[in-house]
């Protein structure tokens, strides 16, 4: 996969995977929407598509929450907060905090910090 793909994928992941359709705002939506993420099912589960990729909508416990630090086209109610590994500053939608809310102890990671956890040498 190459890593435009990747990036999609993982912004799709952290919009789309950890929160369940009816939980995501219009605004959470239209941000899917705009990097190809289209709705599916798959096996009888409900989920997205991106890249030829299925991401079933989930609201279990996730290994991490991707979250970006671009501060353009950011979606209403969204809050600043910091990645775990690294301390830069990041910025999470609505269904986001609802899953830091519930699962306070998964850490918040930014794109590059997730790109070197999978093994992206140069970020």
């Amino acid at each position: 996969m190459d890593k435009h793909t990747l990036l999609r994928v993982l912004i799709a992941q952290g919009l789309g995977r950890v929160a369940m359709p009816e939980q995501r705002t219009e605004a959470e939506a239209e941000a899917l929407r705009s990097i190809g993420a289209r709705p599916a099912r798959h096996g009888g589960k409900e989920g997205i598509e991106v890249d030829g990729m299925f991401i079933e909508a989930s609201d279990t416990r996730p290994d991490a929450i991707v979250a970006s630090g671009a501060e353009d086209d950011l979606v209403e109610g969204t809050v600043a907060d910091q990645c775990s590994d690294c301390g830069r500053v990041v910025y999470l939608a609505p269904s986001s905090q609802r899953v830091r809310q519930r699962y306070g102890d998964v850490p918040v990671l930014c794109i590059p910090c997730v790109l070197r956890r999978e093994g992206w040498q140069q970020v």
